[in-house]
């Protein structure tokens, strides 16, 4: 990590075999290669009780090739939470060809429950998705009052 902008005059911390603790979960190839999926603080637990890493599905969802931006996020719904993607496209893109392009590569119970494609992510004032009015987006489309 040298050069990566750590003042010369820390540490290292502690690891274990050269890698670092962090909340980012990954997976390692037989080559030595980390692909990022996300991070841990970023999962959540649908209704039915599987484990979600929104990594996953928005790497999936951003596969096909108009997505510019997806973000997944637990939706509340009358029975638990469940999953849901606001997704940013480039022109038209149909929600079934999203809900295909997941099918393809992830497993049933990671699909998006509650899907919607938008030309524009709502943002907050810094750029970021205001993943607060996605839920807000996606709880309207299923007819789901927001908690008051």
């Amino acid at each position: 990590m040298e050069g990566y902008g750590f003042p010369p005059h820390l540490a290292p911390r502690e690891g274990r075999d050269g890698w670092w603790f962090t909340a980012d979960v990954g997976v390692l190839d037989e080559s030595g290669y980390l692909t990022l999926a996300g991070r841990a603080d970023d999962c959540f637990k649908t209704s039915a009780g599987y484990l979600v890493n929104p990594g996953q599905i928005v790497h999936a969802l951003t596969a096909h090739p108009r997505v510019t931006e997806a973000v997944v996020l637990p939706v509340r719904s009358p029975d638990g939470p469940v999953i849901g993607a606001l997704v940013e496209c480039e022109g038209a893109v149909d929600a079934g060809e999203l809900r295909a392009e997941a099918a393809r590569t992830l497993p049933a119970w990671l699909h998006p429950q509650v899907l919607a494609v938008t030309d524009r992510l709502p943002r907050l004032a810094g750029g970021k998705a205001d993943r607060e009015a996605c839920q807000s987006i996606l709880r309207h489309i299923r007819g789901w009052s927001d908690p008051g």
